[in-house]
């Protein structure tokens, strides 16, 4: 067994060019964490080794940003990390499209709530990453997979 840190190591160099049905895993283990069987949502179909047709990846930082905004290089190349990454349903994902991460916030918290009330998961992404909107970078996509990693290996999979 890997210890934490390489783990988190690896974990932190997930990308989405590496493999969607992986993500979509780890998204589905992240999504029904502590939930009751009734309440789970479905994300990977382990029959299929897929992800499930009613959801789709987002790059918080979109990979094509809208008219006018500029990414820095290190930026640039961490937009498909983990650390950017979220599992939503298509309908909110093809809702946000190329918008800014401060405008994904808003919707997220506005007209698509009820499009992700029931994936805790993007709830909490909200509440702890929506300040950072503003100014996500490399930074905050490395952060965020580095506390993604932590979680996954203390609680997800309980390594520790």
């Amino acid at each position: 067994m890997a210890s934490e840190d390489e783990f988190a190591t690896r974990f932190c160099e997930i990308s989405y060019t590496d493999s969607i049905p992986v993500i979509a895993y780890i998204f589905d283990r992240f999504s029904n964490y502590a939930v009751a069987p009734g309440e789970r949502v479905t994300i990977y179909d382990p029959q299929k080794n897929q992800m499930r047709s009613n959801h789709n990846v987002e790059h918080f930082l979109p990979q094509k940003p809208e008219a006018g905004a500029t990414v820095d290089s290190a930026t640039q190349q961490a937009l498909d990390n983990i650390g950017n990454l979220l599992v939503i349903s298509f309908r909110a994902n093809s809702s946000l499209g190329n918008l800014s991460p401060r405008e994904k916030i808003q919707k997220l918290k506005g007209p698509l709530q009820k499009n992700v009330q029931n994936l805790h998961y993007v709830r909490e992404f909200i509440e702890k990453y929506g300040e950072k909107a503003e100014s996500w970078n490399e930074t905050a996509i490395m952060d965020r997979a580095r506390d993604m990693a932590k979680e996954a290996y203390e609680k997800i999979w309980r390594f520790a």
